[in-house]
């Protein structure tokens, strides 16, 4: 599994890899009479190398923008990424040709909102968790400067009229499937 991780302004040096295993996948995939997966957007053969050839993985996307005017994708991935307490987000950032994975939300509940609060400078995200033992509400994410939670269960709760406040992002539990 690919664990990219940084801020922007503090990248790490692993988008090369990416690149280069997302480029030698294609040639291989060529070379074997397959469909490259360079084929689709970057992001979806971002996020097939991700997902390990995970067939029953399904995704939604999302443009967010949390800090000055840089545009961002969360995609919240579905099938065997879900729980009975949720499914993952995760949150990328467009490098060159590729993406950098800035942070990995476990256990989410759609609707996800983008609060008018900002905490370090990120504005603060509205998910909602629930089951497995715990009840469905609100939680607010905030950046501690270097990342936000990737477990949301832990994140204070919040009304939903605080959530409500904030830009719902258009995602879907549905999703669509990220292989052919």
């Amino acid at each position: 599994m690919l664990r990219m991780k940084g801020s922007p302004g503090m990248r790490s040096n692993v988008w090369p890899t990416v690149a280069f295993t997302l480029i030698m996948s294609a040639s291989v995939a060529t070379a074997c009479g397959a469909q490259p997966a360079t084929t689709s957007s970057p992001l979806k053969a971002f996020l097939q190398n991700y997902a390990e050839n995970d067939r029953a993985t399904r995704y939604s996307v999302a443009p967010v923008s949390l800090v000055g005017k840089m545009t961002m994708e969360l995609v919240y991935m579905t099938g065997s990424w879900c729980g009975s307490g949720g499914c993952t987000a995760l949150l990328l950032e467009q490098e060159r040709s590729s993406f950098e994975l800035i942070e990995k939300f476990t256990i989410v509940k759609l609707p996800i909102s983008v609060l008018p609060t900002v905490t370090h400078g990120w504005h603060d995200i509205a998910v909602h968790v629930g089951g497995g033992g715990v009840s469905y509400h609100a939680v607010v994410l905030r950046y501690n400067g270097s990342q936000y939670p990737s477990n949301p269960t832990l994140a204070p709760a919040i009304t939903e009229a605080l959530a409500a406040r904030g830009k719902e992002l258009h995602l879907s539990g549905l999703g669509e499937p990220l292989y052919p």
